[in-house]
């Protein structure tokens, strides 16, 4: 009976790994955030950097809107999503991410427009991008395999924004 026992044991064990396994591996953005590339209409995004100067806090918003497939610029910015694959957090298998406060000085926020829905997801920290959960408060996360995803994108905007 004990045999039969452990023997239940380790095959559980075994499954639970092998589903932590397949959950973490790495995919795509597509995969990640199950947008269309050829659904996309447009894009849009903002990056708000905070800092502390002459006793006060001050932020500094940088933004860049109407980006088109097609355009140089939209190209730029989706070339940063796709050289990334994106790693799912157990995390999300037990309780969804609020990400209602940054956290963080650096804050970067991605909007597409796609097949006539709004599609909005956030980078609020160096290596990590937040999806919303359909119909929910909360987000999924997922860790970027490059560490300098938010730098990127926000020197991106930086550049490009108003």
């Amino acid at each position: 009976m004990k045999k039969k026992i452990a023997i239940g044991a380790c095959i559980l064990a075994v499954l639970l790994v092998a589903g932590g396994l397949w959950y973490t591996r790495p995919r795509t953005f597509w995969e990640v955030t199950g947008m269309d590339r050829g659904q996309i209409t447009g894009a849009s995004g903002y990056a708000i950097e905070s800092f502390y100067e002459n006793g006060r806090p001050e932020q500094q918003v940088w933004e860049i809107e109407g980006l088109s497939p097609g355009q140089e610029d939209y190209e730029a910015l989706l070339g940063l999503l796709e050289n990334n694959t994106y790693r799912g957090h157990l995390s999300n298998l037990t309780a969804p991410f609020s990400d209602s406060q940054p956290g963080s000085e650096q804050w970067v926020t991605l909007n597409f427009a796609v097949d006539g829905e709004l599609f909005s997801f956030n980078i609020p920290a160096v290596q990590t991008m937040t999806i919303p959960i359909p119909d929910s408060y909360g987000s999924w996360q997922y860790d970027a395999s490059d560490s300098q995803l938010q730098a990127e994108v926000l020197q991106y905007l930086k550049a490009n924004g108003e």
